[in-house]
């Protein structure tokens, strides 16, 4: 579900939106109290990737991407992963972990050696 507030759209679920800011369990880091918050300037400062990053798609080399079914700030609802999956050039990983959540949970073992894995069979990137 995609949430919008004052003309920006919030994408966490179950966030909650107060004093300029969005708080949320995933925003949490060990110097916070209670659920972490990020400002609601961040997500207009975030969008302002979202052209320029599409526009390249087609430019990009070596690219491994990464989603966890129940992500809750990146939902597969939203059709995020199956637009990249049908729109990124090859060479192309495409990793898709049945449960976690946007910080992998339950799977961050797995996905970091799936990274490293990857960055050693395609990094340094030759021109």
């Amino acid at each position: 579900m995609v949430r919008t507030l004052q003309g920006r759209v919030i994408f966490v679920r179950n966030g909650e939106v107060k004093d300029g800011f969005i708080y949320h369990k995933s925003f949490k880091r060990k110097h916070t109290n209670g659920p972490g918050r990020l400002p609601l300037t961040y997500i207009d400062e975030i969008k302002k990737f979202d052209k320029t990053l599409l526009d390249n798609i087609p430019k990009m080399k070596n690219v491994a991407f990464f989603q966890s079914e129940k992500d809750e700030a990146v939902l597969i609802s939203d059709g995020h992963f199956d637009y990249y999956k049908k729109h990124l050039p090859e060479p192309r990983e495409i990793h898709y972990y049945k449960g976690g959540n946007h910080s992998f949970k339950g799977f961050k073992r797995v996905v970091i050696t799936d990274a490293v894995r990857w960055f050693k069979k395609k990094l340094p990137i030759k021109k």
